[in-house]
């Protein structure tokens, strides 16, 4: 059997580890050089505690846990008077802050470097007799038994396989995000982030997070801001423009660290995306053809669960996938494979609809940009209980649940603080 898999992101290499791991050849089709794969563009990770268990389950825990910084709770701070109105608590083992590069170059340092294909972006595929054939941009072909497409929120494959729900169904998420890492120095940015204590700053229109991750010699801070409509089609590119955005953007914020920290990021460490997020498909799959992670069900990041769900996505369908090859000594039937990914997609579509839901909810209470509104939302929350606000967190990844039972692995339990 030899399984394609499009986008080496988290969501599509957890998928091909786990085929690997099961003896199943797969290729891995992404449109970077192998050399530049490991970028950050997606930035750092929230990983939650079910995202950790099945890291553990394919065997990669100990690596996960080399690499990750734990996140225990939150300091939520009012961006107009720079006071603090809450701090969070977690407890120990529901997040882990890791950089996109991180959880890659996890993948890759497991992988046989033989399963990419790399340097050009897939174009199309056409089913045939045997299977999929696939179409690269530099017209390279090659045949594989389907296909995967973990290609993201813009996926080539969805375009392809459902062209109306492509376009229609995107949606901009009417906020626009910066984000930046720079180099931590306790004795200078201890006032603004601590370890194992992520930032959350709150105000009219605007959201800023932050925290350390790995061994906490770098932080990342999010910066994300409200707009009603997209202010251009394409993002902007230097990096000194988008530097001096986020500055003047900021420049009133409180307390005075958060610009400071901001500041003092190399320019070329800093990023800047229009959000988007999809109205939920109606399907998931087409022939020989699955989708898998934001190709799927793109979300906007105020779930906390757009990685984390890929990652989800890419095991339970390895397993899946693994578990029905057993059964078929050549190819699996298109029926069979039909079969499979109906299953596949409603273990995770009500888990995806309810994040996108939430996600968005806590969006528009997070962004609102009226004074009076911002002041009630940040009293509301002063006032939760931290079991309460908590539980808001971990209602996200409970919907994971399932997908994990089914693989015969138990979801993750958090005891919450009071």
């Amino acid at each position: 059997m030899h399984v394609a898999v499009v986008g080496a992101g988290p969501g599509g290499l957890m998928a091909a580890y786990r085929l690997q791991s099961e003896g199943i050849k797969v290729t891995v089709v992404e449109r970077k050089p192998l050399e530049d794969l490991c970028a950050d563009i997606g930035g750092a990770y929230d990983i939650s505690g079910n995202s950790r268990k099945v890291f553990e389950a394919v065997g990669l825990g100990k690596e996960f846990d080399a690499l990750q910084g734990q996140m225990k709770g939150f300091v939520m701070i009012n961006s107009q008077d720079g006071s603090k109105f809450k701090e969070l608590q977690l407890g120990d083992g529901f997040l882990a802050g890791l950089r996109r590069s991180e959880i890659q170059q996890l993948f890759m340092n497991a992988l046989d470097t033989s399963v990419f294909k790399c340097g050009s972006a897939f174009e199309s595929y056409e089913e045939t007799e045997l299977g999929v054939k696939i179409k690269l941009e530099n017209n390279e072909e090659f045949c594989a038994d389907f296909l995967i497409a973990a290609d993201g929120i813009r996926s080539s494959i969805l375009k392809q396989i459902f062209p109306q729900e492509y376009k229609e169904k995107l949606r901009f998420a009417q906020c626009i995000a910066y984000w930046g890492f720079f180099d931590y120095n306790p004795k200078t940015d201890s006032d603004v982030m601590l370890p194992h204590l992520g930032l959350s700053v709150l105000g009219p229109g605007l959201m800023i997070g932050g925290g350390l991750h790995g061994d906490g010699k770098e932080a990342v801070w999010a910066a994300i801001l409200q707009r009603t409509e997209p202010s251009h089609s394409k993002e902007v590119q230097d990096s000194e423009v988008i530097k001096q955005e986020v500055l003047e953007e900021v420049k009133n914020v409180l307390p005075a660290t958060i610009p400071r920290v901001m500041e003092k990021t190399e320019a070329t460490k800093i990023f800047k995306v229009h959000v988007y997020d999809r109205d939920p498909l109606d399907c998931w799959h087409k022939g020989r053809v699955v989708l898998l992670g934001d190709a799927a069900h793109a979300m906007n990041p105020f779930a906390g669960q757009g990685a984390n769900m890929a990652i989800i996505d890419g095991f339970l369908l390895g397993s899946l996938i693994s578990s029905l090859s057993k059964n078929f000594e050549d190819k699996i039937p298109t029926s069979e494979l039909s079969n499979m990914f109906d299953h596949y997609e409603k273990l995770r579509k009500p888990a995806a609809t309810a994040n996108l839901n939430q996600g968005r909810s806590t969006a528009n209470l997070t962004l609102n940009s009226g004074t009076i509104k911002s002041w009630c939302f940040r009293t509301a929350i002063s006032w939760l209980p931290n079991s309460l606000l908590s539980s808001f967190l971990f209602k996200a990844d409970e919907q994971n649940n399932p997908a994990l039972i089914e693989c015969g692995l138990e979801p993750c339990r958090v005891s919450l603080f009071s």
